[in-house]
């Protein structure tokens, strides 16, 4: 039997309901009835992600609802509260938001990428006396009060022990925690059990990137469950690549299904000869879940051929990944250029696309002969676009070479003050992008104003490196696509980042030319600061490439080096008004970076290349660059000291400063500014506990620091900001005063 499901879906529509549903309860009072009323709300988002899997697959897939973030939902269906949450108060509504924003006085957790994605998540501390207790909720009971109008067979999906345990910040004995997690995980699988559900997907994207105790903990926690609690599991892996370290696991795991991703070519023989003789069910991935490019028929019927042969009679298919990463449907995109749009598939187009597969493999391809004839046509056209200017943007990239050394324009200020970038983008400033094409005096009006409000605030509190806030930024990926030919920016393609942030990432659909001028912003900007330092941002090239959705018709290195030459033109002409301070932000540096150790080094390569590319052989000036949100380990800062950066600012104020133990146990040939308060939290710090975590910093690498918030103001108000950037300039001065003798 022939079946389709998905691993997961988006859970933003066009006009992102839950991102308002949940900041009109967070500014509410947050009562009985505010609570009824974001339940209620969030309810109807769920049913209408079950009636367009009802209306066209098989099998219904749900759990892991993100009231804030699904690896906060796992974490509470667990029972698990971290202890600084410790009160009387029950687990419910008001402490979900209060675990994920934190408050004046309690840190919230640390947050950072979900593997090789755009999205944030927060990660779980498992302390001695946080699993010592079980804290009792409805989140779980919740998830399931609509799974008795379902009339698809159903699944429910949770993110499994290995990778929970892997994404935590633990600091026990590894053993002791698996046993407390798995007693956790047994109690919910015997609860979602009883609720008559056909099968329970446990995902393990970690698998790729895990040790020898690591696996045994898996087959012996899997296996059990299989034998003694609940036999309908479907183990799934997706993200890396499978090693042969990953086939013998798949081998050994007694799980009642596994699925795996069935779109790289070259590894597909290989999933054939493993699971040929494997008498169970096989969810095969034939969809590439996470782009946004319609699927290539003709391929997938040809992967699909090599199953035939398989012993199992049992065969789901589906994407590779959930479909979260992806916007909700193509249809509401009406501005857009139609051949472009017949291009895209977003999630409701590869449930769709998975509907028409089954229906041709099941019927044959002269019933539905249009819809595969079409296809064939749309992937011809969209494969030779382009491919002349391709060719030509190549020659001009292959002409400069990436010198090793260049003339720096060098810091003289002792403990520097700067900011990231971006200062509050104010509901004016909002407004203003509204009527920007038809009233551009009174946009460039409002742009201005607020461009002289963000310096001369900095100039009256003392920031050395002062920036203009980029009022007429709204996205930093997407302020630089609207320059460049090649990219396109949706109307309602909306993303999940992490809470109730989301994102449109810009299409690339042809080759990258920058086709921008003027620098007039930037021109006004270092008219208005006159002596001050001012420092110029651009969004880096490796940021640029993750986060939009690139062609799938070329090699990700051709676009990343189009993405390098176009902002290259960018920085000349930052550089030619006399701005000698550039930051070259790349808060996807590490993020992309794949699981597997030679695909890692491979990628490392190429993306410190591009980022040199941007700069090389321009002098005079001081380069910059911006990390965020990511674990760092000793392999990244040593590829940091790859870069020929002067100076890297990361974040730190919520990952309580351990990145610099990190940083500490490498030489750097670079300057650094470690965040030293967290803009998205609302918890409170001040000038003392400022200058003390300065003090600590700089006892570690005894030398110059810069001194920063650890990422960009504009999704703040002036209020909340105002107090911080004041206490940050005033522990600086303590800084100066104390170790002025020091150099």
């Amino acid at each position: 039997m022939l079946y389709t499901h998905i691993l997961g879906t988006t859970k933003i529509d066009q006009n992102r309901k839950l991102k308002k549903i949940i900041e009109h309860f967070l500014v509410s009072k947050k009562n009985f009835f505010d609570q009824k009323k974001l339940i209620r709300g969030i309810r109807k988002i769920k049913k209408n992600t079950y009636n367009i899997q009802e209306k066209k697959l098989d099998i219904t897939t749900f759990g892991m609802f993100p009231y804030y973030d699904k690896v906060l939902t796992t974490m509470l269906y667990i029972g698990i509260v971290p202890e600084r949450y410790f009160d009387k108060k029950s687990l419910g509504i008001k402490k979900l938001f209060k675990i994920s924003k934190g408050n004046k006085n309690i840190k919230p957790l640390e947050m950072t990428k979900w593997f090789n994605t755009n999205y944030h998540y927060l990660v779980p501390e498992l302390s001695k006396i946080s699993l010592k207790k079980f804290f009792k909720n409805n989140f779980l009971k919740e998830e399931m009060i609509d799974i008795k109008y379902l009339k698809n067979k159903t699944k429910f999906t949770l993110i499994g022990p290995i990778t929970f345990i892997k994404l935590s910040s633990v600091n026990l004995n590894i053993k002791s925690v698996y046993k407390n997690i798995f007693k956790r995980y047994i109690k919910i699988i015997r609860y979602i059990s009883s609720k008559k559900i056909n099968y329970i997907q446990f995902e393990e994207p970690i698998l790729n990137n895990i040790n020898s105790i690591d696996i045994n903990m898996l087959l012996k926690f899997y296996n059990n469950i299989s034998k003694k609690i609940y036999n309908k599991i479907i183990f799934t892996s997706y993200f890396a690549k499978l090693d042969k370290k990953c086939f013998k696991i798949l081998k050994k795991i007694n799980s009642y299904g596994i699925h795996i991703n069935y779109t790289i070519d070259n590894e597909i023989n290989k999933i054939v000869k493993v699971f040929k003789k494997k008498n169970k069910l096989l969810s095969l991935g034939i969809l590439e879940g996470n782009n946004i490019w319609i699927p290539n028929y003709k391929k997938i019927f040809k992967r699909i051929k090599k199953i035939k042969s398989f012993k199992t009679n049992k065969i789901l298919i589906s994407p590779n990944m959930s479909l979260e990463h992806i916007p909700y449907s193509v249809k509401y995109e009406n501005s857009m250029q139609l051949n472009i749009k017949k291009w895209l598939s977003f999630s409701k187009e590869k449930i769709n696309s998975l509907y028409i597969i089954k229906k041709i493999l099941l019927f044959g391809k002269k019933y539905y002969k249009k819809e595969y004839n079409d296809n064939k046509l749309i992937i011809i056209c969209k494969n030779e676009f382009n491919k002349y200017s391709d060719k030509i943007i190549y020659k001009k990239i292959i002409k400069t070479k990436i010198k090793k050394k260049r003339k720096k324009f060098k810091n003289t200020i002792l403990f520097p003050t700067t900011t990231i970038g971006s200062f509050p983008q104010t509901d004016e400033i909002k407004k203003a992008r509204t009527y920007k094409k038809e009233k551009y005096s009174k946009y460039k009006f409002v742009i201005k104003k607020n461009i002289l409000k963000n310096i001369n605030f900095q100039k009256d509190i003392g920031i050395d490196v002062l920036v203009h806030g980029e009022p007429e930024r709204n996205d930093m990926v997407e302020y630089f696509c609207n320059k460049f030919y090649g990219c396109i920016i949706t109307n309602f393609g909306w993303v999940h980042s992490y809470g109730t942030r989301y994102v449109k990432p810009p299409i690339i659909y042809g080759t990258i030319i920058n086709r921008n001028k003027d620098i007039f912003w930037m021109k006004y900007s270092k008219e208005i600061v006159k002596n001050n330092l001012l420092k110029g941002i651009i969004t880096g090239p490796i940021t640029m490439l993750k986060w939009s959705f690139i062609r799938d018709n070329i090699s990700y290195k051709k676009i990343l080096f189009q993405f390098s030459y176009a902002l290259r033109k960018e920085l000349k002409k930052i550089k030619k008004i006399g701005i000698k301070i550039i930051q070259i932000d790349e808060p996807a540096f590490k993020e992309s970076m794949p699981i597997n150790i030679k695909e890692k080094k491979k990628y490392v390569y190429y993306a410190i290349r591009a980022f040199k590319y941007v700069f090389s052989g321009i002098n005079n000036i001081q380069i910059h660059t911006h990390i965020c949100y990511s674990k760092l380990d000793i392999f990244d800062i040593k590829s940091f000291n790859k870069m020929d950066i002067d100076v890297i600012s990361i974040e730190s104020a919520r990952s309580f400063m351990k990145v610099v133990k990190t940083i500490s146990k490498i030489k750097l040939n670079f300057e650094i500014g470690l965040g030293v308060f967290d803009i998205h939290s609302v918890y409170k710090t001040n000038k003392y506990k400022i200058f003390n975590v300065l003090k600590n910093i700089f006892y570690i690498f005894k030398k110059n620091i810069w001194i920063n918030p650890d990422c960009g103001l504009k999704t703040r108000s002036w209020n909340e900001i105002i107090k911080p950037l004041k206490n940050m300039v005033y522990a600086a001065k303590l800084m100066k005063k104390k170790f002025k003798h020091k150099f």
